[in-house]
């Protein structure tokens, strides 16, 4: 997915399993969030599945869900159904 132009984008973020609900996913995302201000972008982006649980913790920090795309071969490979284009805007 295409994500907005000027838009601060996250393309990986990950916390080990074994370290999540300590607030370190909270935590990258609000250092990423002061450099995307610091570079003066007005929107923030992410992608993220369709079935990952980590959408609670972007809503939480006040992405919401702009674009929603399915597809069956993505499905066929991976075995889930689609991806969701998250912003957040910062102004």
């Amino acid at each position: 997915m295409d994500h907005p132009d000027n838009t601060y984008h996250l393309s990986e973020l990950h916390v080990d399993a074994a370290l999540r609900g300590r607030g370190i996913g909270g935590a990258l995302l609000g250092h990423a969030e002061g450099e995307a201000r610091r570079q003066g972008r007005a929107t923030m982006s992410l992608t993220t599945t369709t079935v990952n649980p980590a959408r609670r913790l972007y809503e939480r920090n006040g992405f919401r869900v702009v674009e929603t795309r399915t597809d069956r071969d993505y499905e066929r490979y991976t075995g889930i159904e689609g991806r969701h284009l998250m912003v957040k805007e910062l102004a």
